[in-house]
């Protein structure tokens, strides 16, 4: 029989772990997240919808495009006074892919090449960049990259993510108590496998145990200011890596002073992480300032949590004769997935492209189940097709609500599920509503039709039939719902 002072001990320690885990669950978000800016006006002129498409024939013959990295390499060629970089992955660390329809990009090589040239062609140019642990292998080995961009005299900052809330209820508290305090940071001693790259450096046991937190800084965007001295903001779910330069991603690029309350929200979060430096922009000549030409739009920055309630609320507005259009990577979120069935029942028609995870391990691979539960709760009112990814994702991200009334479009980094839309990881989506008729709004749905209507080059097919990847076991099912309570999958 056990002593009584070991069973009080255990009960402690079990209590303080409880303590710590439901804290962290909960705890206050740091400065700058969950933003909802107030919807402000912008000239249709001001905001530009950009994807980039990977697509194969049958014999495998691909082919891509990169018009959003090279809307960010402009604007870093046009940067005066400002510049910051908010990114998740900025590295070339890839695995190899020999079947990939076509060939990798060193984007983060060409960014970094970029961001020294401008520093130094404009010495008094501020830059920062914030980026996820993930670059440094969690202190594994820091990332060169960072190091030549602080030699250049650019501020790099590295987002902590303890900070942040915990979804992974289940260990994030136990390494808040132990893991979080065993070793340096900065170790550069691993002996564990690199789950990133097949040639990379090898991790330490603490970058491993801090992996498995499943959590990350997520926000994909580029702020600068342009020629004209007007602030320009380039936001969407590509990033600067080479193993993401082939997936297929959309971005929003927006001019003005709209820009101004995501810049505040990026610098709070800046200096949340640590950062004591200070950027000061220039400020915006009245001229530019005014919102001038074209269709009058209204836009909204949502971050985090925000993004969810902004998405359950124009679902819930849906109707018979509305259209919610769908291109995401993932979806899981249990919210979205209700609100989905219900606007279908109220006859909205519901078209959703989603990525097959064809390739995905159990901890990622919530589609296919999610897929044949909206055809079957729907009774075929939703309709689900699958992109044809190969080696590569399907990474667009986007909801498109249109009829009755001004079509609402929103995208950005976040993904449908409980991990980016539940205050958990940070995530970042622009929202636009206004006419169907205006640029970026018809630009939009022109991608998400063009992928649907199969409207690509001859011999060139964009998705598959719903049957071609729906999952209905219930095993699998009821496994992703476990998960997903749990915080133990990857989506």
């Amino acid at each position: 029989m056990k002593a009584p002072w070991a069973r009080w001990v255990g009960a402690a320690l079990v209590a303080v772990w409880v303590a710590v885990t439901a804290y962290n669950a909960t705890r206050p978000l740091p400065p700058g997240t969950r933003l909802a800016s107030t919807p402000q006006a912008v000239a249709a002129g001001d905001v530009t919808f950009l994807d980039d498409i990977t697509g194969a024939d049958a014999y495998g013959r691909g082919f891509n495009t990169h018009t959003i990295f090279d809307a960010m390499l402009h604007s870093i060629g046009e940067a005066r006074n400002l510049l910051i970089l908010d990114c998740h992955l900025c590295n070339d660390m890839h695995r190899t892919a020999p079947d990939a329809v076509t060939a990798l990009t060193p984007m983060a090589t060409q960014l970094m090449d970029a961001l020294v040239a401008r520093k130094a062609a404009v010495p008094g140019l501020q830059v920062l960049v914030m980026a996820d642990p993930v670059n440094d292998l969690y202190g594994s080995a820091p990332g060169p990259q960072f190091a030549r961009l602080r030699a250049a005299g650019v501020q790099v900052v590295t987002a902590d993510l303890a900070r942040l809330r915990d979804r992974n209820i289940l260990y994030s508290g136990l390494w808040r108590l132990t893991f979080r305090w065993w070793g340096e940071p900065d170790a550069a001693h691993g002996w564990l496998p690199n789950p990133f790259s097949d040639d990379g450096p090898p991790l330490t046991a603490r970058a491993w145990a801090q992996l498995a937190n499943l959590k990350s800084s997520d926000r994909r965007l580029l702020i600068a200011d342009d020629a004209h001295g007007e602030l320009t903001a380039l936001v969407g779910s590509a990033e600067p890596a080479m193993a993401s330069s082939i997936h297929t991603v959309t971005a929003l690029q927006v001019r003005g002073v709209v820009v101004e309350p995501l810049l505040a929200s990026e610098l709070a979060l800046a200096h949340a992480f640590g950062w004591r430096g200070s950027l000061t922009p220039r400020e915006t000549p009245p001229a530019l300032a005014a919102t001038a030409g074209g269709e009058a739009l209204q836009l909204q920055w949502l971050g985090e949590g925000a993004i969810r309630t902004a998405v359950l609320s124009h679902i819930a507005a849906a109707r018979s004769g509305d259209s919610i259009d769908i291109a995401s990577d993932a979806l899981s979120e249990r919210s979205v997935i209700a609100a989905l069935l219900a606007a279908s029942r109220r006859g909205a028609m519901v078209r959703m492209i989603l990525d097959p995870q064809k390739n995905a391990s159990l901890w990622r691979s919530a589609n296919q189940s999610v897929g044949s539960e909206l055809l079957a709760a729907s009774d075929g009112r939703i309709h689900v097709a699958w992109y044809r990814t190969h080696t590569e994702q399907f990474r667009a991200a986007l909801v498109l609500i249109h009829g009755r009334g001004p079509t609402w479009l929103a995208t950005g980094s976040a993904s449908l599920t409980r991990r980016d839309l539940g205050d958990y990881d940070l995530a970042l989506d622009a929202a636009v509503s206004g006419p169907p008729t205006a640029a970026p709004l018809a630009s939009a749905q022109a991608f998400f039709d063009t992928l649907w209507n199969e409207r690509g080059p001859p011999g060139i097919e964009y998705t598959a039939d719903a049957d071609t990847w729906t999952d209905p076991s219930q095993l699998r099912y009821w496994t992703y719902r476990v998960m997903e309570l749990l915080g133990i999958s990857r989506t």
